[in-house]
């Protein structure tokens, strides 16, 4: 990676402006910056109060994906699908088995449900 190109001339006018600002001028600036960084509650105007934590409330560690509990049977299938099995038993060369289609193996599934729903019926 190369160097950098230089900054345009209106990202140069800027930095000249804001550098030129008095220090308390500029404080103040860099505190209205900060602030507008700091998530704010949805749909509320004007300054929150002082108490305010941007946290959520319940953290993504606490409440994990729902889908992690289905992972483990979805790994079982798609460890069938692995090239390492498809062509298994087949030398370089030769051309692989097709691969089973989709729509069938989807269909089976609601299928069997359907069956097993009749039958505790």
């Amino acid at each position: 990676m190369g160097p950098r190109p230089p900054p345009s001339s209106h990202v140069q006018r800027l930095a000249a402006e804001l550098l030129a600002l008095p220090p308390n001028e500029l404080k103040q600036f860099r505190l209205m910056c900060r602030d507008r960084m700091i998530p704010k509650p949805a749909g509320r105007q004007g300054p929150v109060g002082k108490d305010y934590k941007p946290e959520l409330p319940r953290r993504r560690i606490d409440q994990p994906l729902p889908v992690r509990r289905h992972l483990g049977v979805l790994g079982r299938r798609l460890f069938a699908l692995h090239p390492a099995w498809v062509f298994a038993g087949h030398g370089p060369g030769i051309l692989p088995l097709p691969m089973p289609q989709l729509g069938a193996s989807v269909i089976a599934g609601v299928a069997m449900r359907d069956a097993s729903q009749r039958s505790s019926e």
